[in-house]
C-alpha cells in the first residue's frame, strides 16, 4: 500500500510543495497536515504555477473529513505524481 501524502511533500517534476488547504485541521500523521484530493500545490521546477500542480487522483477507499486521500504516487494535474518524503509509516490503500 503506498503511503499517505502529507504537507510538504513533493512531486516528480521536483518541489510542487502540498499545502493542504483543503484539510480543516484535523487528520494529521506525526504532526503533519493530511493531503486530500483537490488540495493546492506550490509550482515545481517544470514551470508549473502554484494550483497547476495540485492532486488529480487519490485513493478510491480511504477518506478523511469526507475527502479522498492523497497517497505517494496518485496524479497531480501537472502530469507529475507525488512523493513522499515526509512520512514514512502511514499507508492507505
Amino acid at each position: 500500500m503506498p503511503l499517505i501524502a502529507v504537507i510538504g511533500d513533493k512531486n516528480t517534476h521536483g518541489d510542487g510543495d502540498l499545502i493542504c488547504d483543503n484539510n480543516p485541521g484535523k487528520v494529521f500523521i506525526g504532526g503533519k497536515l493530511v493531503s486530500f484530493l483537490g488540495c493546492q500545490a506550490a509550482g515545481d521546477k517544470q514551470d508549473h504555477p502554484t494550483g497547476t500542480t495540485n492532486p488529480s487522483t487519490a485513493s478510491g477507499k480511504v477518506f478523511g473529513c469526507g475527502i479522498a486521500i492523497h497517497r505517494q504516487g496518485d496524479m497531480r494535474q501537472c502530469g507529475a505524481t507525488t512523493v513522499v518524503s515526509n512520512q514514512s509509516k502511514v499507508t492507505a490503500g
